[in-house]
């Protein structure tokens, strides 16, 4: 990896190696040894290290079309263009991507066309932060809830609307969008293009972006084609450049994207949404700090190795995705300050029940008034999210969303109180410690187990999520477990009230 500087990483460069530019094209020519492109592109090109490979590689192309914002990238690219007689059929443009007229890029182009490289691989907030100007017009083309959206579902891969804009290049055209991106990237396009029935053919290759980058992401050569015959409704994946068979396959299904076809049809009687439960996930308050305190003898210390002395009303045990994986859910190793019993509601009560707590609060107000996420803004000082009635049932049954572990496990109160998980943490509130168990019981059975297992993709940083949980209707399952009776039971009104 050439080594980026700090305007570059505005736009979330990683010029790529020249070894795996070589292999991406060589896939590419081996899988689809039929296809010569006639019009050759190159979005966010930089200095065209794959718009000059893939120059050579298809002498019979017309026309080599690059687009780069950066100015000294697009003198260099000039030059080794030059270097190797391909700059007279060159259109090349050094304008921000999302100002392209791609009526103009592809003037004079014919088809099939290969659209290729490596967009940046930043997310939208970080270019943001950089004040980096090559952002895409703010659009909800996916619909995502405001509460979503400000917890960060908003937040996106830059590459992601760029290749979603590559692909309308070639829509009605003959051709193939093969570029390096990350895996999650790559399955969140495929979900939009199966979504909206687009006949495409699919593959991803697997490489390190350790070994290339020196980045640990799950990273991939993606590859769309349009080229007639290619279609399929699924995505076959290579585990690396050299495999002449894919390894694995995955698809969507019933709108979602399923890792597992075969386990998928084995239990899809399962899928559906039960809105008896509702899975939740833990606090968010984006403060370690100064919001979790941890037991050092009989004393409180903050994340910054401050002894704390503050009242017991807003402290709550907490437990975190690494105590929930291992099932150490008896005792807590912190404790976390809960300002708020709902979203939205005045903190100022706590300066008059708990002035010392008040005093904390506002003696690292800076650190809790700095807090970037615009779910803090226009909402009472020291506010929390992700905090409800459910937030303090006195039973839970959670699972940790981050480990390759898919056990669900009980959490009860813990002195005498109700328990907090953090936001890496999935959980349904329950009445009471028996209806704990029957979840547990079922959610943990093996026809349960494989069926999630069919929608989680591991490799994913969070895997298990709120949205995956919620397609285990928990009443079918109980139905197919013969345990009809107990679902019925504790959803009578008796035992537990309706979340």
């Amino acid at each position: 990896m050439s080594v980026v500087k700090e305007s570059a990483y505005q736009y979330g460069d990683f010029q790529t190696p020249k070894a795996l530019v070589e292999k991406s094209i060589d896939w590419i020519t081996r899988k689809f040894p039929e296809f010569r492109p006639k019009t050759i592109v190159e979005p966010t090109c930089g200095v065209g290290n794959y718009l000059c490979a893939a120059g050579v590689a298809y002498p019979e192309a017309t026309r080599l079309v690059g687009i780069e914002v950066n100015e000294s990238y697009f003198d260099t690219l000039s030059e080794r263009l030059l270097a190797k007689n391909l700059l007279e059929k060159s259109n090349l443009m050094n304008q921000n991507f999302f100002e392209v007229d791609p009526t103009e890029a592809l003037e004079e182009c014919e088809s099939p066309i290969l659209i290729i490289g490596n967009p940046p691989w930043v997310t939208n907030s970080s270019i943001g932060k950089l004040e980096g100007a090559n952002l895409p017009r703010k659009r909800n083309e996916d619909k995502v809830s405001g509460i979503a959206a400000l917890t960060g579902a908003s937040n996106f891969d830059i590459s992601e609307p760029i290749l979603m804009e590559c692909f309308k290049w070639l829509e009605s055209r003959c051709g193939i969008l093969s570029v390096l991106c990350k895996t999650t990237v790559a399955r969140k396009i495929l979900k939009k293009f199966w979504r909206k029935e687009y006949s495409v053919g699919s593959y991803i290759v697997r490489f390190s972006a350790k070994d290339y980058f020196d980045v640990s992401v799950d990273a991939c050569l993606f590859t769309v084609s349009t080229v007639p015959g290619r279609s399929s409704t699924q995505c076959y994946v290579f585990s690396d450049f050299d495999d002449t068979e894919h390894v694995e396959e995955f698809a969507c299904r019933e709108g979602v994207l399923v890792s597992d076809l075969a386990k998928f049809e084995t239990g899809k009687e399962l899928y559906g949404v039960d809105k008896n439960y509702q899975w939740r996930t833990g606090v968010k308050h984006d403060c370690r700090k100064v919001m979790e305190l941890r037991a050092v003898g009989n004393k409180l210390v903050n994340g910054m190795s401050e002894v704390v002395d503050i009242e017991d009303n807003y402290l709550f045990p907490l437990l975190k995705s690494s105590d929930i994986k291992n099932g150490l859910t008896d005792t807590a190793r912190y404790k976390v300050l809960i300002t708020q019993r709902k979203i939205g509601e005045s903190t100022s009560s706590i300066k008059y029940e708990s002035p010392k707590t008040w005093d904390y609060l506002t003696k690292n107000g800076n650190l809790l008034d700095g807090r970037r996420s615009s779910v803090y803004q226009s909402k009472p000082r020291f506010s929390i999210f992700g905090v409800g009635d459910y937030s303090f049932s006195e039973w839970k049954v959670a699972i940790s969303g981050f480990y390759k572990n898919l056990t669900f496990v009980k959490v009860g109160q813990i002195n005498g109180k109700p328990v907090m998980l953090d936001d890496t943490v999935n959980f349904l509130r329950v009445k009471s410690e028996s209806e704990a168990d029957f979840l547990i019981d079922i959610l943990n059975s093996k026809v349960a187990q494989e069926f999630l297992e069919s929608l989680i993709f591991w490799e994913n940083k969070r895997p298990i999520t709120v949205d995956v949980l919620r397609r285990l209707n928990i009443g079918l399952l109980a139905s197919v477990l013969n345990r009809n009776s107990d679902y019925s039971r504790y959803l009578s009104g008796v035992e537990r009230e309706l979340v």
